[in-house]
C-alpha cells in the first residue's frame, strides 16, 4: 500500500537533521582543509583573515558537491541496505521496488536525483493518481510504501 503524501513529507522533515549533521561535518572539514591550505601557502595571518570560503569559487562548488554527494549516499545507502532512512522509520515507510524487493542502487541514485530536480511537482503528481505514485516513484520504478 502507498505511503499517504503527509507522511512522506514528514519523513522529509525528519530525514533533514541527519542530514545536517552530515553537512556539519562535511563543512567543517572543508573549513579545516581550506585554512590548511590557505596557512601552507600565505601563512598562519592571512589564513586567519581570509579563512571563509567565497561563494562562486571552485572551492564553494566542489563544497557544494561535496554536500549534494553525502546527501544522496546517505539516502540511496539507507534505502538500500534497509529500505528505509533514520526518517522513515516511525512511520515503517518504506522504499521498494515495483516487485515489492529492496530497489538497486541505479534505481535508488535515479530516484533521489529526480525527487530533487521536480520537488514539488512531484507531490502534486500524486494527488491526482489513485495509486499515491509520485513523479519520482514513476521515474525510478520505485514505490514508497507502509508495512
Amino acid at each position: 500500500m502507498p505511503a499517504r503524501i503527509g507522511r512522506r513529507l514528514i519523513g522529509l522533515v525528519y530525514d533533514l537533521f541527519p542530514a545536517m549533521a552530515l553537512w556539519f561535518v562535511i563543512v567543517v572539514l572543508f573549513l579545516a582543509l581550506h585554512y590548511w591550505r590557505l596557512s601552507a601557502t600565505q601563512g598562519a595571518a592571512y589564513a586567519q583573515q581570509h579563512a571563509a570560503i567565497l561563494p562562486g569559487g571552485l572551492e564553494s562548488f566542489v563544497l557544494f558537491c561535496a554536500l549534494f554527494g553525502i546527501t544522496g549516499l546517505y539516502a540511496t545507502v539507507s534505502w538500500h541496505r534497509g529500505g528505509q532512512t533514520i526518517g522513515m522509520k516511525p512511520f515503517r515507510s518504506y522504499v521498494v521496488d515495483e516487485r515489492g524487493e529492496f530497489a538497486s542502487y541505479r534505481q535508488l541514485w535515479v530516484r533521489f536525483l529526480a525527487g530533487l530536480i521536480a520537488l514539488p511537482l512531484g507531490f502534486w503528481v500524486a494527488y491526482f493518481r489513485k495509486d499515491r505514485l509520485t513523479l519520482h516513484d514513476l521515474i525510478s520504478h520505485t514505490r514508497f510504501i507502509k508495512r
